[in-house]
């Protein structure tokens, strides 16, 4: 089909009842504007059709379950973190998700992840504890 022969149908209402009686015509012969004119009905009967079924869906099991505001993963999700690790240009590490280059490039030269800790805390050397 080429495009051409594309037809669009746009329901009218009649005075019959309240029935759809559809008009038939080429999609090419529309106007820019009456092309979107249609377009925002179109995305407006959308809009209304899906706050009617939302409406359903939330009756039925509940509020939350078809809530597109509602939070995925845990209540910590997407919150900051104090820096825990500082390397050896400035650069910080929080210590979560995967090593950040510069910690893989010194762990490999043998140095170890506590060495860049930001809150080294002091170590008791147990000698020093007894005496």
């Amino acid at each position: 089909m080429s495009k051409e022969d594309k037809i669009i149908t746009f329901p009218t209402p009649v005075a019959d009842g309240g029935t759809m009686q559809f008009k038939k015509s080429p999609l090419h012969t529309l106007s820019n504007q009456t092309l979107c004119k249609l377009r925002d009905e179109i995305a407006e009967e959308l809009k209304i059709r899906a706050e009617g079924l939302r409406r359903e869906i939330d009756q039925l099991v509940g509020p939350i379950a078809s809530s597109s505001t509602a939070r995925h993963g845990g209540p910590s999700k997407g919150t900051k973190v104090a820096p825990r690790y500082r390397g050896p240009r400035g650069e910080m590490w929080s210590g979560r998700g995967k090593n950040p280059r510069w910690l893989t490039a010194a762990i490999n030269e043998g140095k170890r992840p506590e060495d860049f800790l930001i809150d080294k805390r002091k170590k008791i050397d147990l000698t020093e504890a007894r005496q």
